[in-house]
């Protein structure tokens, strides 16, 4: 896995184990809809990940699993939907923020969503 471009996780893979990736030189990651749980610290010290693509079975994300991913540029998300049931726990340096609590993550996500104009 080490000094790897893109890390594609195959199909039926339900779980990433906890620090499977970690201190990793992976620049881009796929996430199929299978994988369900990211454990802790799974991608953190990975200097080198620009872009992460998740499927849409994301239901839990542990404490770290993205810490210190300070190049990430892009997060491609298939079904906006699906993120407002994950459970979070903290997600350090995601989107570039060093804390981001998942309480802002999902009211800053509604906002982007709900419609500035209401017409009756």
């Amino acid at each position: 896995i080490h000094g790897i471009d893109e890390a594609n996780i195959p199909d039926g893979i339900v779980q990433l184990s906890d620090g499977v990736f970690k201190n990793r030189e992976v620049k881009s990651v796929v996430i199929p809809d299978t994988v369900e749980k990211i454990g802790e610290e799974t991608f953190m010290n990975c200097h080198q990940l620009e872009k992460i693509y998740f499927g849409s079975g994301i239901k839990e994300i542990k404490q770290n699993a993205f810490a210190n991913c300070f190049a990430l540029k892009e997060v491609h998300i298939k079904d906006i939907n699906t993120w407002f049931d994950i459970n979070f726990e903290y997600l350090l340096n995601f989107f570039n923020v060093s804390l981001f609590c998942i309480a802002s993550f999902k009211a800053a996500i509604k906002s982007c969503f709900n419609p500035i104009f209401y017409s009756s």
